[in-house]
Formats: structure tokens, C-alpha cells, sequence
């Protein structure tokens, strides 16, 4: 079966926004159009090979565009969190009570947890991730406020002015603008 053939025809009829349900129907009647196939059985193949193509087709055609940034957030940035969170979470035990450590390191190791969950989601490029990462980003910025706020209750709200434009807003643009590659 020649279905490159058959993509780039489908390519040419289709919108972006379709659901797979619909591409998949377009994708069965060019199939039984064409006479490609011998056997009924052979469709499903068919037709899970031609979507995996095209989604593979259009991920290379965009991964350039994935930029040194998606790749420092995803993978720089987050071990850093992770090595900072392990770090300061050694820190505060030795200044804590016996009841604040053992909350100090279910704060922390939540918090790592957080950030692989995270590292997976955007290195699988899973549609999961993409949403889980807009929430990641308001849940660090409200975090960081409250474990400011906790001494000084002026850094806190100084945190939560300061800190969306320069860190919040800025990666919410750069993921949205790459939804895309969440599929």
C-alpha cells in the first residue's frame, strides 16, 4: 500500500482541528477508495500506520522549533529544582524541630515528584504534559510566594508582582504558542 499516497492527499482536504476519530473515518474511506487493501482485517493497520506517519511527519517539521529553551526548561531547569529542593530541604532540617522536618521533607519530596511528573509529561510531549505544565507554572509561582511570605509577608507579595512577567507570563506565551507538539 502506498500510503504516503493517501497522506498527502488527506493532508490536502484537511483541516488541523479535526478530531482522530474523523481523520481516522477520511483515512478508511481513501483506503477502500483506492482498493489498497485485500483483506478487511488489514484497515485498522493501515490506518494506525498512516496516523502514526503523519503525526511523525509533522513533528519533524516542527522540531526545530522546539528551541533551546524547551529543551534548558525541560531538562536544565528541572534537575536544578530538583538537586536546589533535595538541597534546601537538607538545610532546613538541620534549623527545624523534629515536627518541622518531617513536614519540610513531605513538602520537599512532593515537590520532586512534582518535577518529574513534569520532565516526563514535556519529554514525552504527551498532551498531559502540556496542561500539567500551565499548572505547574501558577502552582511554583503561588509556592514560592507562600514559602516567601512565611518570614516576610511583603517578599511574598513582592514575589507574586515581580515574578509573573518575568517568569510566569513568558513561558505560558512560549508553551502556548507551541501546543502543537502536544498531540
Amino acid at each position: 500500500m502506498n500510503s504516503e499516497k493517501i497522506e498527502q492527499e488527506i493532508i490536502k482536504e484537511v483541516k488541523n482541528n479535526l478530531s482522530e476519530e474523523e481523520l481516522k473515518k477520511i483515512i478508511r474511506e481513501k483506503i477502500k477508495q483506492k482498493g489498497y487493501l485485500k483483506e478487511e482485517w488489514q484497515e485498522h493497520y493501515a490506518v494506525e500506520r498512516i496516523i502514526k506517519e503523519m503525526k511523525d511527519a509533522k513533528y519533524k517539521k516542527y522540531k526545530i522549533k522546539l528551541g533551546a529553551w524547551f529543551i534548558f526548561y525541560t531538562y536544565v531547569r528541572s534537575t536544578i529544582g530538583i538537586i536546589l529542593g533535595y538541597g534546601s530541604m537538607q538545610f532546613y532540617n538541620q534549623i527545624l524541630s523534629d515536627s518541622g522536618i518531617v513536614l519540610n521533607e513531605v513538602i520537599t519530596y512532593t515537590q520532586i515528584i512534582l518535577i518529574i511528573v513534569l520532565i516526563v509529561g514535556l519529554d514525552q510531549k504527551a498532551k498531559w504534559g502540556f496542561k500539567y505544565n500551565k499548572f505547574f507554572i501558577i502552582y511554583e509561582w503561588i509556592w514560592g510566594a507562600i514559602a516567601l511570605g512565611i518570614g516576610n509577608i511583603v517578599g511574598g507579595l513582592l514575589f507574586l508582582v515581580i515574578w509573573y512577567p518575568i517568569w510566569v507570563r513568558p513561558n505560558r506565551i512560549y508553551f502556548n504558542n507551541r501546543k502543537y507538539l502536544f498531540e
